[in-house]
């Protein structure tokens, strides 16, 4: 059987020869879209001309860019996140820098880095990210992107509804009935802010529970903190659980639940939205959905390495794992029961 040749896919593409051979090199002007198509015709015919079929591009840098939203650096779960891809990609054999918004805007960034990683892409029309995803750079998110945007060449993500139901109905089967929740404002529009937020809702919809809910801005003083957790209280006293998925507000809400004479485990369950080796330690101490940042980075950036040296398709995803770990702050017994099949 004859092999297939690079004519084979430009003529099921649609497209000339000389676009295709730039689609599958990573070179020229061409649509990430298109660029998409044509990879994903070259894999299924099982062309390997030029370079292999399922390759974006030929790696030219050997460097990869990591993007932080400028808010991102306030936050614990970003600082874990960014040592864990720095080892990671030196492990493949790569470099790693950090890029801003400005960088995003630089017509050289794509002499700069064979491929970037992104965690959180926010959603809603951010020009700098639009710039970026326009551009013919291999893209791995970490959760979805907007849909708005271009396509990127891979995507990993995770089940954070699923697990915030469990974290819920670990709440109730403790004996909580009113859980409130506490998050960041509508600046962090992410995929992650989405799903905890509508699975909260949801799920106090399937209890007939009215929402409680309170945002705290990133980033906040300790001044906001308080009053922003002293209202929620006060404008719903039946309170007897909270859920606090703002990441590094768990150690000052644990403190104010105490001054308000509310015992945690006690007559109070409490969870983060975020693990941090800390949380085991407290006193009671504190249930959180364990995010792992660790595992994050690591699977996006073998993702990333192998799409850039042509093991893996482009629009290829993989999920990450997330976990709820179940600690005697979430029940108002004050230590974790063997879970019943009921919610």
């Amino acid at each position: 059987m004859k092999a297939p040749t690079l004519r084979d896919v430009a003529r099921l593409a649609g497209v000339s020869t000389t676009t295709a051979s730039d689609a599958l090199g990573g070179t020229g002007r061409i649509a990430p879209a298109t660029r998409l198509r044509i990879a994903e015709i070259a894999d299924d015919l099982g062309y390997t001309g030029n370079v292999a079929a399922r390759r974006l591009r030929r790696a030219k840098t050997s460097v990869i860019g990591l993007y932080l939203q400028t808010q991102a650096t306030e936050l614990d779960y970003f600082k874990v996140l960014v040592m864990s891809a720095f080892h990671a990609v030196n492990r493949a054999g790569y470099d790693l820098i950090l890029l801003g918004p400005r960088d995003l805007s630089s017509r050289t960034l794509a002499g700069r880095v064979d491929g970037v990683l992104i965690s959180d892409p926010f959603h809603g029309g951010d020009p700098d990210m639009g710039r970026l995803f326009g551009s013919n750079i291999p893209i791995v998110t970490i959760e979805e992107p907007d849909a708005a945007l271009p396509p990127v060449a891979g995507v990993v993500t995770s089940d954070h509804r699923a697990v915030v139901r469990e974290m819920l109905d670990t709440f109730r089967e403790g004996g909580a009935r009113r859980p409130a929740f506490l998050m960041t404002d509508s600046s962090w529009s992410s995929q992650w802010a989405f799903d905890v937020v509508s699975a909260y809702e949801e799920w106090c919809r399937e209890h007939d529970l009215t929402p409680v809910k309170a945002e705290v801005a990133l980033p906040a003083e300790v001044a906001e903190i308080d009053s922003t957790v002293n209202a929620l209280f006060e404008s719903c006293p039946e309170i007897d659980a909270l859920f606090c998925a703002r990441d590094g507000l768990i150690a000052r809400v644990s403190g104010l639940l105490r001054e308000r004479g509310r015992r945690i485990g006690r007559d109070i369950a409490l969870a983060s939205g975020d693990d941090v080796p800390m949380l085991p330690y407290f006193y009671p101490p504190i249930a959180a959905i364990d995010l792992d940042p660790a595992g994050y980075a690591e699977q996006a950036v073998e993702l990333l390495v192998d799409i850039l040296e042509g093991r893996e398709r482009l629009g290829a995803r993989r999920m990450h794992e997330v976990y709820f770990r179940d600690r005697a702050s979430a029940w108002l017994g004050g230590e974790p029961q063997p879970r019943s099949s009921s919610a």
